[in-house]
């Protein structure tokens, strides 16, 4: 809750106050002035109960309302209701049904605004003005209530209570209100929470979708030659700090320029189509393969060394010299490829690396194609 929002709740709460308190402290002023006549009070006495009873609260409310916290200024006007009834009861000598009814009233104002706790600091405060009043006036005990007491007790005992029990109820209606708007505001907090949740996710899967359509080759369904820099780079360095194996094959279609001229781009396309399809049937895991450009492509081997990287760039030879292209009717074609491998030298620069299988793969070229190429 903001300052705003918790003065405008303290000024509402001080003016609800507001005429009950005057009635209570206008019927308090009987109760009390009955016993005053009987013993004949001083007018000094009589002034302030006066202002007690009809100018107090008026000035309760406007320094509640005025203050920089509303509330806590009316929870304390409270304790000094509290404090200057108890000052009235020892001037009253302890009189029975007066002093009862006077701090019965303050305590049930206590006990409905702030429960248990304000009811003890009531008690508390009602204590230091009996005190108070014990010193100014002395201890003087006469318990008797006339009938004149009595009689000035009766609007009090029976109007008060029901002034009390309206508050409280307008409070109870103002709160079921209260918390059916909070109900409600739950309610569109929950659904906007999800709609933002909904929103989160659709995010979520827009970026995984831009980032896979960013890193991978439409053709071919294999990485880019952008992502394979930076994935070539992260197995270096997991090589260089490992002290593992890092082997890259090298692979590029044979006569692959021919075949397109020949049976055009739609049958080339769909031969490079099909071998990518191919290359990810042939590979582990954590091996990952790229199309370099053309029909060039490259595939990372992680904690492969160059014999065991020859098996699975033979594998992927063999796999794809099997496939049958159909571009005329009755005719069919396959390609073959020409494959270089090598392994990692420890600390390489990275351009150096692609360079030898590079290199690797033209030897594999000008000894005939259709083989593999790798160093001694």
């Amino acid at each position: 809750m903001n300052i705003q929002e918790r003065d405008a709740k303290g000024k509402v709460f001080v003016k609800r106050l507001y005429v009950p308190r005057m009635i209570g402290l206008g019927l308090g002023f009987v109760c009390v002035a009955s016993v005053f006549i009987q013993n004949g009070m001083p007018a000094p006495v009589w002034l302030g109960l006066a202002a007690n009873g009809f100018i107090w609260p008026h000035i309760a409310y406007f320094t509640a309302k005025k203050s920089r916290n509303p509330y806590r200024a009316e929870i304390r006007n409270l304790l000094i209701d509290s404090f200057l009834g108890g000052i009235w009861i020892p001037l009253m000598s302890f009189n029975l049904l007066p002093s009862a009814t006077v701090i019965g009233m303050l305590s049930t104002d206590n006990i409905s605004v702030g429960g248990v706790r304000l009811f003890i600091k009531g008690m508390l405060a009602q204590l230091a003005g009996l005190l108070l009043g014990i010193f100014l006036y002395g201890l003087n005990i006469r318990t008797e209530s006339t009938t004149l007491n009595v009689l000035a007790c009766i609007p009090m005992l029976g109007v008060y209570p029901i002034i009390v029990a309206m508050v409280t109820h307008r409070l109870g209606i103002n709160l079921r209100q209260q918390k059916k708007k909070m109900e409600k505001v739950d309610i569109a907090l929950k659904e906007a929470n999800e709609k933002l949740t909904e929103a989160c996710e659709e995010l979520r899967e827009s970026e995984k979708k831009y980032r896979e359509l960013s890193i991978i080759d439409n053709l071919t369904q294999l990485y880019n030659s952008r992502y394979l820099f930076h994935q070539l780079k992260v197995e270096i360095d997991r090589a260089n700090r490992y002290d593992q194996p890092l082997a890259l094959v090298f692979l590029d279609l044979d006569n692959f320029k021919q075949f397109n001229d020949k049976y055009g781009h739609i049958m080339g396309d769909n031969a490079l189509s099909r071998l990518g399809q191919v290359v990810k049937e042939c590979l582990r895991k954590p091996d990952s393969a790229y199309r370099y450009g053309g029909e060039e492509f490259i595939v990372l081997l992680p904690m492969t060394r160059v014999p065991d990287g020859i098996i699975v760039a033979d594998r992927i030879r063999t796999e794809f010299k099997k496939e049958r292209f159909t571009p005329v009717p009755d005719k069919s074609a396959h390609l073959t490829m020409s494959i270089g491998i090598s392994q990692y030298q420890p600390q390489e620069d990275m351009v150096n690396f692609v360079r030898r299988v590079d290199e690797l793969m033209y030897q594999a070229k000008n000894a005939g194609k259709d083989r593999i190429c790798s160093e001694p």
